[in-house]
């Protein structure tokens, strides 16, 4: 059951990866319609293709999840861990702050044979830390993407700013969902502190 959250979770984050690698494909096509032009690829993907690609996008969706998860991750790791230092500090004046007060908490709740049901709301909490800090970096992406678009355009297009404009409240949207559901869980691990 647990592989299918994770799974099911890489769907809902790959969904955003696919979206921004379609719009580029659009941009790159729209830009040199050379490259779609009598192409036998491009014809078969679109046209004949379409009840085989199923089973390889959901494949490409994942992957493209866990590679944006991954990403997040490695973007966001030094925001969290400065949250997590002024959160987590140590009881006595004078200690440094550090991360090992969080780690130590963590460490307990996955090690604690009684706190199944902990662990599981403390994975809940982290699926949407990671799905929030996922979409931040897709509607940038997103919006750089449309952003580069209309500046090639020479005729102005009403469809593409308010498609700017939504990109850019979900990115704050998804920004302060983070923020929110980091502070959730450093009060949900308070108790657990020594």
């Amino acid at each position: 059951m647990k592989a299918l959250n994770q799974i099911v979770e890489a769907l809902v984050i790959g969904i955003g990866g696919i979206i921004v690698l379609s719009l580029f494909l659009i941009l790159v096509i729209d830009i040199n319609p050379k490259l779609a032009e009598n192409n036998a690829v491009f014809d078969y993907l679109l046209f004949d293709g379409q009840n085989w690609l199923i089973l390889p996008l959901i494949g490409l969706t994942v992957i493209t999840g866990v590679i944006a998860d991954l990403l997040a991750s490695v973007i966001f790791r030094p925001w969290e861990n400065y949250m997590r230092r002024n959160v987590f500090r140590p009881a006595e004046k004078g200690k440094e702050k550090s991360l090992k007060y969080y780690q130590n908490i963590r460490n307990f709740i996955f090690s604690n044979d009684q706190t199944l049901a902990i662990v599981e709301s403390y994975q809940t909490n982290r699926v949407k830390i990671r799905i929030c800090r996922s979409w931040v970096i897709y509607s940038i992406f997103i919006f750089a993407i449309l952003a580069y678009y209309e500046s090639q355009l020479t005729n102005f297009n009403p469809y593409v700013f308010p498609f700017m404009l939504l990109a850019g409240l979900i990115m704050i949207g998804a920004l302060i969902g983070w923020h929110i559901a980091t502070g959730i869980e450093h009060e949900w691990m308070e108790p657990f502190r020594e």
